[in-house]
């Protein structure tokens, strides 16, 4: 019995390995981006928080900018929100907005937003509850493809139950603290981290090279709990290894509070 159990798992083993070289090796995935414009979607989700969407929004455009070689578009899929979201956004001429006619899930908006996406070269997914640093997500895609990874996903402060993706692990005595200077200057703190692949990263923020989400089954993240982010189940279905990119960095308001007397009575989530 025990050398049948031994058998089992060193083939599943090899069966991934065999399915992450094949990706690494892919030359239709990982194509020459040299003297075209990478375009990259970034899709927030919400229901309901319309403060958290609005200020993760509005750091979201800041902190992202086109250059000469990368060129954004951002998406908010509304979960079918009861409060004022579909006031607010649905009339924005720099976004793109979708809302549910019911609450599905966010597994389902990640899926619509998947299929929204499609054209572009790398789709990032994202939480409505972040700020951002500056220019994370040109050192995320870029780091994406100097490595050949399909996956990929920032640090932060709230990983959850991703500790490879904790801050802690690569400053010392760091404090949570939602003030743009002090977001930018964790950023520069770690600018220098290097890389590395890792089993399965944080739904927080999570992004995806294109071309190999195109071939991936419909629906993509499926989850028997329409409300439970899937990413467990799709990086065990789909086992390429994401690539955790400790040199970019996104605040996540998951299970902290924090000093600021401007953001609407510090109702932020607190550690219980």
């Amino acid at each position: 019995m025990k050398i049948k159990k031994i058998l089992k798992k060193t083939y599943k083993s090899f069966k991934k390995r065999l399915y992450q070289y094949g990706l690494y090796r892919n030359k239709e995935i990982h194509i020459s981006f040299k003297d075209r414009k990478i375009k990259i979607s970034i899709i927030m989700t919400c229901f309901n928080e319309l403060d958290y969407t609005e200020n993760g929004l509005n750091s979201l455009i800041e902190n992202t900018k086109d250059n000469k070689n990368l060129k954004y578009k951002y998406y908010l899929l509304d979960d079918c929100s009861t409060d004022n979201t579909f006031e607010k956004f649905h009339k924005r001429n720099d976004l793109i907005y979708y809302r549910e006619k019911k609450q599905k899930g966010v597994n389902n908006l990640w899926n619509i937003g998947f299929e929204l996406a499609k054209n572009s070269d790398f789709i990032i997914l994202v939480n409505n509850d972040v700020k951002f640093s500056k220019n994370w997500s040109n050192i995320l895609i870029n780091k994406m493809i100097k490595n050949k990874s399909v996956a990929a996903g920032p640090i932060t402060n709230a990983p959850g139950n991703r500790p490879k993706q904790n801050i802690n692990n690569y400053l010392n005595n760091y404090i949570p603290n939602d003030e743009d200077d002090n977001i930018n200057l964790i950023a520069k703190m770690i600018i220098k981290n290097k890389s590395f692949n890792y089993r399965t990263i944080n739904g927080f923020c999570m992004a995806f090279n294109t071309r190999w989400i195109n071939t991936l089954n419909k629906p993509i993240i499926t989850s028997n709990d329409p409300n439970y982010a899937g990413e467990e189940v799709f990086f065990e279905k789909y086992p390429c290894y994401p690539l955790i990119v400790t040199s970019s960095y996104i605040f996540h308001y998951k299970q902290v509070t924090v000093s600021r007397k401007n953001f609407k009575k510090q109702h932020f989530r607190k550690i219980k």
